[in-house]
């Protein structure tokens, strides 16, 4: 038994970068192996399960769990929304568009038991082998979802790169995008913030930046955007303006190295410039979901249409009417704070990131039951944050230099 409690010490950290960056690689294998099952999908989800159960075996051997609000509140709100499908489900399955057994699978086994390790706090992923194990299984995942489809295309790399949205049976635009913002973020935070110059999160930025392009996804580029201010914010005032002028300089020389070969339909920039925030698509979803919640005030109308408002706010007051709505914006807001706090600890602010980059995922894609890397991250961020030591606080407004995030012992 202790030689079991000695492995699983690792597992914290391996369920972590499975979870986050597992998929992709085993999406590009099934690209470039040809094969058209799910087989590689199931084989991956059921070692995810098998981790995940072995976690929390472990952590029951080895911790009593203990609470606190922030995640009594993530419960209730599943809770509620769990009983809600139940409810549909059993008394009104032709009425909705929810293919319940799917539901089931995805939210309970996919989404649920993976994230439920994280609820102990000893389980918390390593600064050391889970952050490189994101950057290189990353990268990873980029080359090989990348590989099948620039073969199966007859563009040239670079015009495959930066004319349209990368796609792939197995795996969409957005979540490539999403992987290779990830990667992005933990390289730039290695070099950045810990100061850790390596051939491994240079290759990350690059790569990293090269897999946001290839996805020409907008989503992904605002949650870069938000993650990027918030890197500079823990940079400092001197390292925030070289950065700032850096990255000034390498946009500025982009655009006229691009226009200067007769490159100008990069498709990401195009999508950007023309509509950045305007959707007339996902605004006629938000405005059915709305309606549908208007209908179904008390105890919401569960999934009356056949796709999700890409937004899940609006999903949770439309599924669970007004009080699951509410849950929900605190569930959101728990996980802001936590993230806030977390950023003044250098060797937690990589899991802060990606859960700030996750949430505009949520807020602008993805759906309650598909955003198991949400959910993981959310658990992380305030498990991570309620266990933090309380000697410190984190002040955004240092009289000696507003722009630079200090850290302040408390009064006791």
């Amino acid at each position: 038994m202790k030689s079991f409690a000695k492995t699983s010490a690792h597992l914290p950290s391996i369920l972590f970068v499975l979870v986050l960056v597992g998929y992709p690689i085993v999406a590009g294998l099934t690209a470039i192996l040809d094969v058209e099952t799910n087989a590689l999908s199931i084989i991956y989800r059921a070692v995810v399960l098998v981790a995940a159960i072995l976690l929390i075996v472990a952590s029951l051997y080895r911790e009593k769990l203990r609470v606190g609000l922030g995640i009594i509140l993530g419960a209730a709100f599943l809770f509620l929304y769990s009983a809600r499908m139940l409810v549909e489900g059993l008394l009104n399955p032709g009425y909705s568009n929810m293919d319940f057994k799917d539901f089931w699978i995805f939210f309970v086994l996919v989404c649920f038991i993976p994230a439920l390790p994280f609820v102990w706090g000893d389980n918390k992923p390593s600064e050391l082998l889970a952050s490189r194990g994101v950057i290189f299984f990353g990268i990873v995942g980029l080359i090989v979802c990348f590989y099948p489809v620039y073969k199966s295309s007859d563009l040239p790399i670079l015009g495959q790169l930066l004319s349209g949205r990368l796609e792939s049976e197995r795996l969409n635009p957005i979540a490539y995008g999403h992987l290779g913002v990830s990667v992005l973020i933990v390289s730039a935070w290695s070099l950045l913030i810990k100061r850790e110059g390596s051939v491994l999160a240079v290759g990350g930025i690059l790569l990293g930046g090269v897999g946001l392009l290839a996805s020409g996804s907008r989503g992904p580029l605002l949650s870069l955007a938000v993650c990027g201010v918030l890197i500079i914010m823990l940079m400092g005032v001197r390292l925030a303006w070289l950065a700032a002028l850096f990255a000034s300089a390498c946009v500025i020389l982009f655009y006229l190295g691009w226009q200067a070969w007769g490159v100008d339909d990069i498709y990401l920039i195009s999508r950007v410039a023309n509509s950045m925030f305007e959707d007339s698509a996902r605004v006629e979803l938000f405005e059915a979901a709305y309606g549908a919640f208007i209908d179904n005030v008390i105890f919401g109308a569960a999934y009356p249409f056949d796709t999700y408002p890409h937004n899940i706010v609006f999903e949770a007051f439309m599924a669970t009417g007004v009080l699951g709505g509410m849950l929900m914006i605190g569930v959101l807001l728990v996980g802001v704070a936590s993230s806030i706090k977390l950023l003044k600890e250098s060797s937690l602010s990589w899991v802060a990131l990606l859960f700030m980059q996750y949430l505009v995922f949520v807020m602008v894609s993805s759906s309650i039951y598909y955003s198991n890397i949400f959910w993981m991250l959310w658990v992380c961020v305030v498990v991570l944050a309620k266990n933090m030591p309380s000697g410190t606080r984190l002040d955004f407004l240092d009289k000696q230099n507003l722009s630079k995030i200090s850290y302040i012992p408390q009064p006791r």
